[in-house]
């Protein structure tokens, strides 16, 4: 029975963190998807200024209790904390997985996508050995002296804190998104030959012309043979949904003609300076002019563009506020697409043919 005490204590230490350590990667990632969970999931928008510290806060405590369960530091108090996190957590995955308001959970960030329902489910399995090992707690013993490990305890929260704050003021160490640097985004954007594909059922809806009864049928099932009933109308409804490309909602269309030039900067042989401000009323102007003052001191062949989700009014306004280079472009992006392609508000990118050879915090 240790044995088992022991094993479920490192198997649940290995997935806090891991779990801990990708949201930690990437602590803006964190901020977005629990800014939809207050906002869409649970329509509490007052909570979206603390979806950053939220996101510090709880990738700190996985990590750290996650790896106090694997050095067996202050195993008890490591106990009552994932035993917490998983009360916490469980019931509100099954909510996530019923009502379905976001996709994702976002638990292992961009590392892993599960859907809500293989999250719950692996909650319920990481469930069952927090249980198992916390009930055995008293039965475990530590060889390590208490101030010993106090201390490795308060080093690795304090570790698990600067590390996000390191990955939130330059850019995620490790860039689980489809937008790394190397990416040829052309081939991200193509569905393999062998990919599954989407799956709908189709149910028909007929009117009985002499009882004026509706009824709906199955495509294998409808009255071909009886003219009484009338078609009115038919359903479609996604059953399994096929595999996507890795990028699928990549589109630069310009703000001066409101024409698509996607492929035409893809495809384009000179250097691409890609400016990303996703909202320009969140954008540090600071860090734009930084921005502005380094691609326009540039020589040789290049074109800049200024990708945004803004209005036009807020692009007008921020171009009296900051004076842009005189052959940079504004162009419009979808606001997910830019937030998942660079994570600072501004960014940019270098494209050389389509591929990404940097990218930059401002």
């Amino acid at each position: 029975m240790k044995i088992l005490g022991i094993v479920s204590r490192i198997l649940t230490g290995l997935v806090f963190t891991f779990s801990g350590f990708v949201k930690a990667v990437d602590p803006l990632g964190s901020t977005y998807k629990f800014t939809d969970y207050f906002t869409d999931a649970f329509h509490l928008p007052m909570l979206e200024p603390i979806s950053f510290p939220f996101a510090i806060i709880m990738s700190a405590l996985e990590l750290g209790i996650g790896l106090m369960l694997i050095f067996n530091f202050k195993h008890k108090l490591a106990a009552w904390g994932a035993l917490f996190l998983m009360a916490f957590f469980t019931p509100l995955t099954l909510y996530l997985a019923i009502a379905n308001p976001v996709h994702d959970c976002g638990c292992f960030g961009d590392a892993l996508v599960l859907t809500n329902w293989e999250t719950f489910w692996k909650n319920i399995v990481i469930s069952a050995f927090v249980l198992i090992f916390f009930f055995m707690r008293n039965k475990l013993t530590s060889k390590l002296k208490a101030n010993v490990q106090w201390f490795s305890i308060a080093v690795i929260f304090i570790l698990a804190i600067g590390f996000q704050f390191f990955n939130y003021v330059n850019l995620p160490v490790i860039d689980f998104r489809p937008y790394k640097v190397g990416t040829y985004i052309p081939d991200q954007m193509i569905v393999p030959a062998d990919a599954v594909k989407d799956e709908y059922e189709t149910t028909l809806v007929y009117e009985n012309s002499e009882t004026g009864e509706i009824k709906e049928f199955s495509e294998e099932s409808y009255p071909w043979d009886d003219s009484t009933w009338v078609w009115k109308d038919s359903k479609s409804v996604l059953i399994i949904e096929g595999d996507k490309p890795a990028i699928h909602d990549f589109t630069i269309v310009s703000t001066a003609n409101n024409e698509d030039i996607t492929d035409a900067i893809l495809q384009d042989e000179t250097h691409i300076y890609l400016i990303v401000a996703y909202d320009f009323r969140k954008t540090n102007l600071k860090g734009l002019q930084k921005i502005y003052d380094k691609v326009g001191r540039k020589t040789g062949e290049y074109k800049i563009y200024c990708l945004t989700a803004s209005l036009q009014k807020d692009i007008d306004s921020i171009s009296q506020i900051v004076p842009h280079p005189e052959n940079m472009e504004f162009c419009n992006t979808d606001e997910i697409t830019l937030k998942t392609i660079v994570r600072s508000n501004p960014g940019l990118l270098l494209l050389e043919k389509g591929t990404i050879k940097e990218k930059s915090h401002y």
